[in-house]
């Protein structure tokens, strides 16, 4: 029951320029409860419905003709900061996997992952965790996760990276702590200039090997 609830109310919306391939992802999302909400083979046409649709997260190939992926995805976080975008794509290469975290991707998962782990990492990235295939979590690790030198947080920073790191949104991180959401997301600002990353994704990557080992202000 409790795996049915968050996947009825997560709003989907797949970009691939392969028909036959959205068709399977439709297939497989609805079987699970989550709603798509379209399934378009560009862009061009995933921006228009994105404004339409206003969904939780938006499914991205990188691999499509004209407007490709990655300007799409640069273009989806400019107009609508507050939609997750997970990559799913055929290409590990470390150039198409740096390109799409430095852009602000929810998560990057490969084409061949399993229906299962499809399902999860939409849920992951509607909660604003940071879904990796393990045959790209170790690049992305090695060069967004290296650990900044003498990194100083103030004890309420601290609490919110950790809360990040564990797959809080930040409605949640404020209910927490009991602050304001507008508070959080200052807080997430100040975070992400002290350790050097500019979203979410690459600061949930860094907490995870990093958070232990930073100063905490009193």
């Amino acid at each position: 029951m409790t795996e049915t609830r968050p996947a009825a109310r997560t709003r989907v919306l797949l970009v691939d320029d392969h028909p036959t391939v959205l068709l399977g992802l439709r297939a497989v999302l609805s079987a699970a409860g989550i709603e798509v909400v379209a399934a378009v083979t560009s862009g061009e046409k995933c921006l228009r419905v994105l404004d339409e649709e206003a969904p939780d997260v938006v499914v991205l190939d990188l691999g499509m003709p004209g407007r490709g992926g990655l300007e799409t995805l640069r273009l989806i976080r400019e107009a609508a900061p507050r939609t997750a975008v997970l990559v799913l794509t055929a290409s590990a290469d470390t150039k198409d996997v740096s390109e799409a975290v430095r852009l602000g991707a929810s998560g990057y998962l490969l084409k061949d992952t399993e229906a299962e782990q499809l399902v999860a990492g939409v849920l992951a990235a509607s909660r604003g965790d940071a879904p990796l295939d393990p045959r790209v979590a170790r690049y992305v690790i090695r060069n967004v996760g290296t650990p900044a030198p003498k990194v100083v947080l103030t004890r309420r920073e601290h609490d919110v990276l950790g809360l990040l790191q564990k797959g809080f949104s930040n409605k949640l991180i404020a209910e927490r702590l009991g602050i304001q959401e507008k508070t959080v997301k200052a807080y997430l600002s100040s975070i992400y200039a002290h350790i050097g990353v500019h979203e979410r994704t690459s600061a949930a990557i860094w907490a995870r090997h990093n958070l232990e080992d930073v100063f905490i202000r009193r």
